[in-house]
């Protein structure tokens, strides 16, 4: 079954997530004169309001995963992560490789071509532990997170009533809110990082 307004909502997240990539050179270029070369300092409130406006789309990607997910009863745990690892698990480590290299390439080249601080070589490894071998592929990794746990999340929720399943969702969320803004993360893909991010997969039944 096909559900298109689930598909119109996935399309305005996409376009807020380039909205808010695009947005982001601008905001960096406020304080960051290395960017245009000077101070970017116009039409200051229009770049923030571009820039914090579309940061509704993340949540709703991860909404929009829990929604497919977590309606349907889970009949083999072995299939349905083999079904997770030939969807975005195997692309994942595909993407990661590749922007990883990228990385190093760029860096190398940074201290060998340009005589750069050789210190900046290790920089692409730190980024790749911390689950980000790119800044954008955070996302991936917390998204496998949340696929890990989904076979709880769905256990829990056909225990449940629909109206207690909603209630923990928003106390979940209210909770995961505090310790997130309260917490220190050190890796992308750590569970309390990725457990911030249920709330959204599981509030969105």
């Amino acid at each position: 079954m096909r559900y298109y307004n689930y598909d119109y909502l996935r399309v305005i997240a996409m376009l807020g997530i380039v909205l808010l990539h695009v947005s982001a050179t601008y905001m960096h270029g406020i304080t960051d004169s290395s960017i245009f070369g000077h101070l970017y300092g116009g039409d200051y409130w229009y770049i923030a309001m571009a820039n914090t406006l579309p940061r509704f789309a993340v949540p709703v990607f991860f909404m929009l995963s829990g929604a497919f997910l977590l309606d349907r009863e889970i009949i083999s745990i072995r299939d349905f992560y083999a079904r997770r690892w030939r969807k975005i698990g195997m692309y994942t480590v595909v993407f990661t490789l590749i922007y990883f290299l990228y990385a190093i390439t760029k860096q190398s080249a940074n201290v060998f071509l340009r005589g750069g601080d050789k210190q900046i070589l290790w920089k692409p490894v730190e980024d790749l532990l911390y689950g980000q071998a790119f800044y954008h592929l955070w996302f991936m990794y917390v998204l496998i997170g949340l696929y890990l746990l989904t076979p709880i999340v769905v256990w829990i929720k056909q225990r449940m009533t629909e109206e207690s399943f909603t209630r923990l969702g928003i106390g979940f969320a209210i909770f995961a809110s505090i310790s997130f803004n309260t917490s220190t993360h050190l890796l992308i893909w750590d569970m309390g990082h990725v457990l911030y991010f249920l709330s959204f997969f599981s509030w969105a039944m």
